[in-house]
């Protein structure tokens, strides 16, 4: 009897210590869920919300990491803020536990499929499995891809290094034609506001534009959103190690002329300027950015 009353006795306590450590659902998280559960039950992420769907696209830059003159390759880094309207997910608030977001990845959401038309990268569609979308109670989806976007950009290096260059980040619908899906521009100009200097570059003007196109087989229309980067090289940097070097060893070939034919020192001074001269052209030539179309007018 003892043994038995002993062993109640310590089922009891086990019971009582581990109900102390259950997790208890907080009110917030229990309204998530049952929200969560009320809008994504027999949804099916992959038909599109609306016959025709209208997508506001913004982009917000971080850092200008490389323009290659050679290469013609642009490479920055930041994100695209992409927007629509999905009426699935339309909620009132306070009949949720006032819960006003949910994040959802792209197994319970639809999503547009979009792609970086002029990468210089593997073409591939934006795309993050383990992103979250932002959605608000009125139906509202945010969704914001980022990452490094390298493309091609047509350079003309013919005032280096006085130049200036414009690079385009081009941005398309990769499987919805514009009856399906219409892309338009959130803003007039590219977000700057955190942006890292560059070195070498500086983007002294952003715009936006949309141009319309047919797609590869000539037959369905899309459209294409264009964001213009205006770029200015940093060139001081050029002016005081090869400019204003190569200017002073050119005038120094002028004193020549200045010192006697009667001193041995003439003959000896010339030869320094010479080889100055060739060192400086080295330089000069090295830095010269080498392009597969127009030379700098400078090496002319």
């Amino acid at each position: 009897m003892k043994y038995h009353l002993s062993w109640i006795l310590h089922l009891l306590y086990i019971i009582v210590f581990f109900s102390d450590n259950v997790y208890t659902s907080t009110p917030f998280y229990t309204s998530s869920q049952n929200l969560f559960n009320s809008l994504t039950y027999g949804h099916n992420a992959n038909i599109r919300p609306d016959s025709n769907v209208r997508v506001s696209v913004s982009l917000a830059v971080t850092s200008v990491n490389y323009l290659d003159i050679g290469t013609g390759k642009f490479s920055v880094t930041g994100w695209f803020s992409v927007s629509w309207v999905d009426t699935a997910f339309v909620w009132t608030p306070s009949n949720h536990g006032n819960v006003d977001y949910l994040f959802l990845t792209k197994e319970y959401c639809w999503k547009p499929q979009l792609a970086v038309e002029n990468t210089a990268d593997e073409f591939e569609i934006l795309d993050d499995v383990s992103q979250q979308m932002r959605v608000d109670s009125s139906g509202s989806v945010v969704w914001e891809p980022g990452g490094v976007f390298t493309v091609h950009c047509e350079v003309d290096p013919t005032y280096f290094p006085y130049d200036r260059q414009t690079c385009y980040i081009r941005l398309t619908s990769a499987a919805y034609d514009n009856t399906e899906v219409t892309l338009s521009h959130n803003s007039t100009s590219i977000k700057l506001d955190n942006v890292i200097d560059h070195d070498e570059w500086t983007v002294f003007e952003t715009t936006t534009e949309t141009e319309d196109q047919l797609d590869l087989h000539g037959k369905f229309p899309k459209t294409l959103l264009k964001f213009t980067f205006k770029l200015q090289r940093n060139c001081s940097f050029y002016l005081w190690m090869l400019l204003v070097p190569y200017f002073l060893v050119s005038s120094l070939g002028l004193v020549v002329f200045i010192l006697p034919s009667t001193k041995g020192e003439k003959s000896s001074f010339s030869l320094r300027i010479i080889i100055l001269d060739v060192i400086s052209l080295a330089m000069f030539t090295s830095l010269i950015p080498l392009t597969k179309g127009k030379l700098p007018a400078i090496s002319k």
